[in-house]
């Protein structure tokens, strides 16, 4: 349950502005934050329970609209309904990301998509995945650099896993082993973890169709860098989030960031 202290630590962000919300759970909460009440103040005023109020605010229990402004009249509230199109939230965050320069887009990016391209440059790599849907301005969290290498050069990623070996996953212990060897023409993920982050690698016999992004410097005093990314309608995805982010901005006939060329 709420108490008093967090709902004063928190109201100060939204004294004064109208709550918006995407569920009844969050209007209940919003509106509560906004008059900086706790569960207990809100239910006191309403001349209900905080029970009852933890129950909206949890989903446990949906208000039916009279009920709802039973409660948010008792702050001089009500709740009133709207639409939007159903891809709304998901343009919104689109257009966010994508006015920001790639350079500003590789900042949010962990691990360091640029030293791991850069440590296999001689493995001519292309990016691909959530880093690669981040580049083209969609607007994801990325855990992993996903490269894509082709077979032919197997050897040179070898190579370089030999003067500086990475730390292999294993899918047995479902952790990284240093005891596992690197080299990636053994059997074994084709995962790794390093200083540069976890990098995962898939060889194929072609590689897809990719653009050149041109990095500006990420701090100041740096050097401009190019990435091969996948092209847009070409990035393998891995969870439904990120594929409905990547396939809206193709409804929506997006070009390649404006960086890209």
């Amino acid at each position: 349950m709420h108490t008093e202290g967090v709902a004063a630590q928190s109201c100060s962000r939204f004294a004064g502005h109208m709550p918006t919300a995407t569920s009844l759970a969050e209007l209940v909460r919003l509106c509560r934050y906004e008059q900086c009440l706790s569960q207990r103040g809100l239910a006191a005023l309403a001349g209900t329970s905080s029970a009852r109020i933890s129950a909206y605010e949890s989903g446990r229990r949906q208000p039916t609209i009279a009920g709802l402004n039973e409660v948010l009249g008792a702050i001089g509230l009500r709740a009133v309904l709207s639409t939007e199109p159903v891809d709304a939230a998901l343009d919104r965050r689109v257009e966010q990301l994508s006015s920001e320069p790639i350079s500003q887009r590789l900042l949010r990016i962990k691990p360091h998509v640029l030293a791991a391209i850069e440590f296999l440059a001689d493995a001519d790599p292309v990016l691909d995945g959530a880093a690669a849907a981040l580049v083209h301005g969609v607007p994801v969290p990325v855990r992993f650099t996903d490269l894509l290498v082709a077979r032919t050069k197997i050897d040179a990623v070898a190579t370089q896993f030999a003067r500086l070996p990475p730390v292999r996953w294993s899918e047995q212990h479902r952790r990284y082993l240093v005891s596992l060897l690197a080299d990636p023409r053994l059997d074994g993920a084709m995962q790794w973890q390093s200083s540069w982050g976890e990098l995962r690698i898939k060889f194929v016999d072609v590689v897809p169709p990719s653009v050149i992004a041109r990095v500006p410097p990420v701090r100041e005093g740096g050097s401009e860098s190019e990435l091969r990314v996948v092209a847009m309608d070409r990035i393998a995805v891995h969870g439904t989030e990120l594929a409905r982010l990547v396939d809206r901005v193709i409804e929506r006939g997006r070009a390649p960031a404006r960086d890209v060329a």
